[in-house]
């Protein structure tokens, strides 16, 4: 029986750099697939560590501009985890990238340079089309 490769997606505050005019962390979105991280996503969405505290806990929130940004990355959450889930075996970063932000990606580091990869690739992309790579005539 051959194991599961699980993907994942979740937003998280990057600690790493504070915003200088703001005192604010950006928020991104980390998408991982095995043990590979992917370059994460920038979400519009700049708090500080009290603010990041209040949108991830559960509670309800009574600031307009909190509860916009808790609604900016649930969706953004929500729309990985259902790229996701469409792409199933077929999941690797640069379909996920076309299909999440809608270009493909120009970093691909992360993919072997062989022949093997290559056919793999192309065959996720007509996996990706059925309609259009359809040769069952």
């Amino acid at each position: 029986m051959e194991d599961q490769i699980y993907a994942s997606a979740i937003a998280r505050i990057d600690l790493r750099k504070i915003l200088k005019r703001t005192n604010n962390y950006a928020v991104r979105l980390y998408v991982y697939y095995g043990n590979h991280l992917y370059p994460p996503y920038l979400l519009p969405v700049k708090v500080t560590k009290n603010e990041w505290e209040i949108i991830r806990s559960n509670k309800r929130i009574k600031d307009e501009k909190l509860n916009k940004y808790r609604s900016i990355i649930l969706a953004a959450e929500e729309k990985a985890r259902k790229i996701i889930v469409q792409l199933g075996g077929a999941f690797n970063f640069d379909n996920f990238d076309l299909l999440y932000s809608g270009t493909r990606t120009k970093n691909t580091s992360h993919l072997s340079l062989n022949v093997f990869d290559g056919f793999k690739t192309k065959i996720s992309e007509c996996e990706l089309e059925p309609e259009v790579y359809n040769f069952q005539d």
